[in-house]
C-alpha cells in the first residue's frame, strides 16, 4: 500500500465549510450563498481559493465595495472606537 495517495487534494476548513453547505438536499443554493458571504466577510478574499475568486461574477465591483466597507469601518490600525 505504500506509495498510494489520495487523487484529491486535501481539503482546507473552508473548502469544507462551503462543500458541505452546497452539498445537501436542502436549498443548497441559499445555503451556499449565506456560507459563501460569510466566509467571504470573515476571510476576506486573501484565505478563499484562488480558481473560487476568478469564477465569481462581478468580481471586481465585491472587491471595490468591500474595500469602501473595510476603510468606513476600520480607517486605521488602533483606532479607538467612538461610541
Amino acid at each position: 500500500m505504500s506509495g498510494l495517495r489520495d487523487p484529491k487534494p486535501p481539503r482546507t476548513p473552508i473548502d469544507a465549510a462551503f462543500l458541505l453547505s452546497v452539498n445537501h438536499s436542502g436549498d443548497s443554493d441559499s445555503t451556499g450563498s449565506l456560507c459563501g458571504n460569510l466566509l467571504g466577510a470573515h476571510h476576506g478574499d486573501v484565505r478563499l481559493p484562488h480558481h473560487w475568486l476568478i469564477q465569481t461574477e462581478g468580481r471586481a465591483t465585491i472587491t471595490t465595495l468591500a474595500d469602501d466597507f473595510a476603510a468606513e469601518v476600520h480607517p486605521g490600525e488602533g483606532r479607538n472606537w467612538i461610541y
